[in-house]
């Protein structure tokens, strides 16, 4: 049983649109009110695909929250503004917060013992859409089982807030940490690039590997990376697989 109670709850999820047209018509969107993990190498395009989700979602004007570990809001809004996404706007009318923890780190600020003191840390209001980029800084000194543990927790306070998130995460994660991430979140969903020696090209490709109570495409989703951000090839319908629990 995952952390946010799913394995008992048989209710059908509604879905919150990823902000990728050809993903939602693959995944349906992301569990409302529910943890999804993003798992990606360097270069996969993590933090372009919680962008899509937080500039729809602005768009629609609901409330959003993004905390950055790694980078500066600058540098993201400079990524977000090469891609046609003027965030600006939405943190001027109230509509996006944007937390920076990374200028708190290179000055010496200690991050907190508890993930669940981020929710106070950085106030998030009450069914909004939160995009933590990059959580992978907690997990450098931290034991498998004891960070089980400070995920569930997490993911459980969460849920009780019934906040849409996406957990930005580094694939170099030792296997004991990602089993405990990936049994902790509702859904996950891993970015990776592969040499295809057939073409002779390097291919993008996600894999949705688990979202419960959601149809899931069996297969591998390819994207590319453009000018307006992920586009996803084919007509981004695949196989799928109907997970319950």
């Amino acid at each position: 049983m995952s952390s946010d109670g799913s394995a008992g709850d048989r209710r059908r999820v509604s879905h919150v649109p990823t902000g990728v047209d050809k993903l939602d018509a693959s995944i349906t969107g992301y569990p409302r009110g529910r943890t999804t993990l993003i798992m990606g190498g360097a270069g996969s395009g993590k933090t372009i695909l919680t962008l899509h989700f937080i500039a729809a979602a602005c768009a629609r004007g609901e409330r959003c929250v993004q905390l950055l570990t790694e980078e500066e809001k600058d540098d993201i809004y400079s990524q977000a503004r090469s891609f046609g996404w003027e965030m600006e706007k939405y943190e001027k009318d109230g509509t996006l917060t944007v937390v920076e923890i990374l200028p708190e780190r290179v000055g010496g600020m200690r991050l907190p013992e508890k993930f669940q003191d981020f929710l106070q840390f950085i106030k998030v209001p009450k069914g909004a859409n939160l995009v933590v980029d990059n959580m992978s800084v907690f997990g450098m000194a931290a034991e498998a089982i004891r960070y089980r543990e400070r995920m569930d927790s997490l993911v459980f306070k969460l849920k009780q807030q019934g906040c849409t998130t996406l957990l930005v995460f580094d694939d170099d994660l030792e296997a004991a940490m990602r089993s405990a991430l990936m049994h902790s979140t509702f859904s996950v969903v891993r970015l990776f690039k592969r040499d295809n020696p057939f073409t002779d090209r390097r291919e993008r490709a996600m894999e949705v590997i688990k979202m419960r109570n959601t149809r899931i495409p069996s297969s591998h989703i390819f994207y590319e990376i453009t000018d307006a951000g992920i586009f996803i090839e084919g007509e981004g319908k695949a196989n799928f697989t109907t997970v319950k629990s």
